[in-house]
């Protein structure tokens, strides 16, 4: 029979991923979809500190920050319409308390700079090389905040622009955590509103920069999330209603694939055990005094209790709690 697909064959990443590895994950939307998964499955896992950034200057310049540590001040952040921001983080950050507003992002650059130091694996994805220039600083923004137009440049960057930037980031990164290994993908997200020539043009920058950054650097790594989304599915019934962001059927495929490159055999099969335990909290029962939801609550208890004895390095305390809850005394 004629295969009306082009099925990318699996591949074996080399390295490896487990629940005890650290994973920072920084970049575009994309990356929450995985990263999110793996939180869910209890990896040890550190999502965009920054909030969601889009353009490689972004996430290179939250990455140097990260390796530093420097603190930001209230000289880094901007109002508009009562709201204090900062062009380097994502509108998630954004507040009406100038000093909280300061201290949510510091804090998290605290957990960004421990977590990074120890991590064993970099995971970015890139999303667009359009990028807007602030007037007044000259200085690329991760957001531009719904400030008006006229405060920004905007370019697109060029492949020799993006691998400088990346390649600087990278060399600081060998020093600050020599046993990092990183892997770039291009997210599969769609940036229609810069033109379709121009989205096309803004992902082939991107991975013409990471083939560059693979030939210079052994532990520099790709995951083709791009290539499964445009030559394998390759189907707007794969896509959400906006025809741009991957929707869940998508991402769960372009997951599967992650796990069969990054995971071994042991490791798929315990996230199944950490799936099969989080849905089963989630049942909601019509009567909790009943025998039986007693019952199935105890089984849980104990379930958990020995995945937590087979496995030291997990804890399930939160939903322990939840459960123990529900019990009648």
């Amino acid at each position: 029979m004629k295969s009306f697909r082009t099925i990318l064959p699996n591949f074996d990443g080399e390295l490896k991923i487990n629940h005890q590895t650290g994973v920072c994950f920084l970049g575009s939307c994309f990356t929450e979809h995985i990263g999110r998964k793996l939180q869910t499955a209890k990896f040890n896992v550190l999502q965009n500190p920054f909030g969601i950034l889009y353009n490689p200057f972004s996430i290179g310049d939250g990455l140097l920050r990260m390796i530093d540590g420097h603190p930001f001040g209230k000289k880094d952040l901007v109002e508009r319409n009562g709201l204090w921001m900062s062009f380097a983080h994502h509108s998630r950050f954004s507040g009406l308390d100038r000093e909280k507003v300061l201290e949510h992002i510091n804090q998290s650059l605290i957990q960004a700079h421990q977590f990074l130091e120890k991590a064993e694996v970099l995971f970015i994805s890139l999303g667009t090389a359009k990028s807007y220039r602030l007037k007044n600083t000259q200085k690329v923004v991760a957001n531009c905040h719904k400030f008006p137009a006229s405060n920004f440049d905007f370019f697109l960057a060029t492949t020799d622009a993006v691998v400088s930037a990346l390649t600087q980031v990278i060399q600081k990164l060998k020093v600050f955590n020599p046993g990092l290994q990183i892997i770039f993908t291009v997210s599969p997200v769609r940036h229609l509103k810069d033109g379709l020539i121009e989205n096309q043009q803004s992902k082939a920058t991107l991975l013409l920069a990471v083939a560059q950054l693979q030939k210079q650097w052994a532990h520099v790594r790709y995951f083709p999330s791009y290539e499964i989304m445009m030559d394998d599915l390759r189907d707007y019934r794969f896509y959400a209603y906006d025809r741009i962001h991957p929707n869940e059927e998508a991402i769960d495929y372009i997951f599967d694939y992650f796990s069969e490159a990054y995971f071994t055999e042991d490791t798929r099969l315990l996230i199944k055990k950490i799936l099969k335990i989080n849905n089963a909290i989630s049942h909601r029962p019509f009567n909790k005094e009943s025998a039986d939801y007693q019952d199935f609550v105890k089984s849980t208890i104990e379930k958990i209790s020995e995945l937590e004895q087979q496995n030291k390095f997990l804890s399930f305390g939160e939903e322990k709690r939840f459960l123990m809850g529900n019990l009648c005394s």
